[in-house]
C-alpha cells in the first residue's frame, strides 16, 4: 500500500504496513513545509497517509468496554505477516489526529512497534464520525448486550437522539433498541453478569424481577457455576417473590436455590390428574374431536 504523508517529512509504510523509514524529500513537499509542531495540512478526500502513531490520540467515544486481549494478539499477528489491509480513519485537530475507526488495528500497530500506520484522515462534517464509528462497530465487531445498552445511553443523553432515532441509527427495531436500554436499569450485578456472558439476556429479564440482592447474588452464584436457562430464572424470580411473602408474613419457607429451583423448572403439570410431572417423561395426546369429547364426559370436572 503507498501512502503520503500530510507532515513536512514524508514517511512511507514498510512491508508490514507501518514501519517507518527515512525517504527523500519531494520538491513539491518541501516548499510547503512548516516545522514539525504545525498542524497537519488539509488531507485530500480518501487520500491515504503514514501517520506517526505518536501523532493519534484514541476515539472520543468508547464503543466498547473492554477489548478481547487474545483477538487484539490475533489481529497484531494478521498484521504483522499481511501488513494493514484496511487503514484507520481519522480526524484532524490542532496538531494531533484523533481515531474515528480503527481502534482496534491502532492498538495493533502499538503492540508491533510500528512508527507509523496507514491513515485516511477524514474530510467530511465531523457530524459524521458517529456514523461511521458505528458502521465500524456495529457491523463489522460484536459489541456485548451492555455495550449496545451504553450506546443507546451516549446517543440518547449526549447527542440529543429520540430513542426512535437512535435506533434507526444502529439499524435496529424499536423493541430491540427498548429491550437494550432497560439493561441499565438492571441492578449493576446482575448488568456485570451480562457483560461477562455468564447470564443469558432471556433469562435476566426474570432474575431482575428478585429485589433481595441476597437472593440476586444466590441466583447469580448459581449461574456462574451451573449456568441459567430462561426456565430457570424464571423458577428462581417465582422462589424469591414467595419466600419474601413468607417472610413478610412470619411463615417458614425455604429460600430459592439452585437444586430447589432447577428441579421445578425441569417440572410441569398433568393435563388430565393435575399432578407433577417431569418434562422429559411428558407426553402429547392426539385424539380427533369426537375422542376428545368422549375423553372430556369421561373426567367431568377436569
Amino acid at each position: 500500500m503507498r501512502t503520503a504523508s500530510p507532515s513536512p517529512k514524508n514517511s512511507k509504510a514498510g512491508p508490514a504496513g507501518g514501519q517507518a523509514r527515512s525517504s527523500p524529500s519531494r520538491s513539491s513537499t518541501t516548499t510547503s513545509s512548516s516545522s514539525s509542531s504545525s498542524a497537519p495540512r488539509p488531507a485530500k478526500p480518501d487520500r491515504v497517509y503514514a501517520l506517526p502513531l505518536d501523532q493519534i490520540e484514541p476515539p472520543d467515544v468508547q464503543m466498547r468496554d473492554s477489548i478481547d486481549p487474545q483477538k487484539l494478539r490475533d489481529l497484531a499477528d494478521s498484521m504483522r505477516t499481511r501488513g494493514l489491509i484496511q487503514p484507520i480513519r481519522v480526524r484532524s485537530s490542532d496538531n494531533t489526529y484523533t481515531i474515528v475507526a480503527g481502534h482496534r488495528r491502532y492498538l495493533a500497530a502499538q503492540m508491533l512497534g510500528w512508527l507509523t500506520i496507514p491513515a485516511i484522515p477524514l474530510t467530511d462534517a465531523p457530524s459524521a464520525d458517529l456514523a461511521t464509528s458505528l458502521h465500524e462497530n456495529l457491523f463489522r465487531d460484536d459489541l456485548t448486550p451492555l455495550e449496545e445498552a451504553a450506546l443507546i445511553a451516549h446517543l440518547t443523553e449526549s447527542q440529543q437522539m429520540s430513542l426512535e432515532a437512535a435506533a434507526r441509527a444502529l439499524n435496529h427495531t424499536m423493541a430491540w433498541a427498548e429491550g437494550r436500554a432497560a439493561l441499565l436499569a438492571y441492578p449493576l450485578p446482575l448488568q456485570q453478569a451480562i457483560h461477562a456472558g455468564t447470564v443469558p439476556l432471556a433469562a435476566a429479564a426474570y432474575l431482575a424481577q428478585i429485589h433481595d440482592p441476597d437472593q440476586l447474588t444466590s441466583a447469580l452464584d448459581a449461574a456462574r457455576t451451573h449456568g441459567m436457562t430462561m426456565r430457570a430464572a424464571m423458577e428462581w424470580a417465582r422462589q424469591a417473590d414467595l419466600y419474601a411473602q413468607a417472610l413478610a408474613a412470619g411463615t417458614p419457607a425455604e429460600a430459592p436455590s439452585h437444586e430447589l429451583a432447577t428441579s421445578e423448572a425441569s417440572m410441569t403439570y398433568c393435563d388430565m390428574c393435575t399432578g407433577h410431572v417431569y418434562i422429559n417423561v411428558t407426553k402429547f395426546l392426539r385424539v380427533c374431536f369426537d375422542c376428545l369429547r368422549a375423553l372430556n364426559a369421561a373426567t367431568p370436572g377436569r
